[in-house]
């Protein structure tokens, strides 16, 4: 697939729930703590099955490593900058509106890398001050 069909499958998301921006910032709530915000029926808030902790734990390790790379206490390559910025944006697209976790497959994987990144750094960086 080109980089364009990428962005369209993105863009008729952004479409989708655009017209149901019922639930907003309800991804963060998802990925973080397993509080699923349902927009059918009752509109209960329910777990999902397909959630395990290393959610949370990669995605505040991720913004971990934004934050200190931001603040120039790590260096960041080209490369990981543009991880970021996916990261970044998707995340903004998934909130604005309903989510489920079958639309974490293209944000995961950049947040397993970008957190076991930013462990490595942070030991290298332990290692040189000793």
């Amino acid at each position: 697939y080109s980089i364009w069909q990428i962005f369209g499958v993105q863009k008729y998301i952004f479409y989708y729930h655009h017209s149901k921006l019922i639930n907003l910032f309800s991804f963060w709530d998802l990925i973080l703590f397993n509080r699923w915000h349902t927009w059918w029926a009752d509109r209960r808030i329910i777990t999902d099955a397909q959630w395990i902790f290393v959610w949370p734990v990669a995605t505040v390790l991720t913004l971990a490593s934004f934050v200190t790379a931001l603040f120039k206490k790590i260096s960041v390559s080209e490369e990981r900058k543009i991880l970021f910025i996916w990261v970044m944006v998707y995340s903004l697209l998934l909130s604005g509106g309903n989510t489920t976790t079958r639309y974490f497959l293209p944000l995961l994987p950049f947040l397993y890398i970008l957190s076991i990144a930013f462990v490595l750094d942070v030991v290298k960086l332990k290692r040189g001050k000793k």
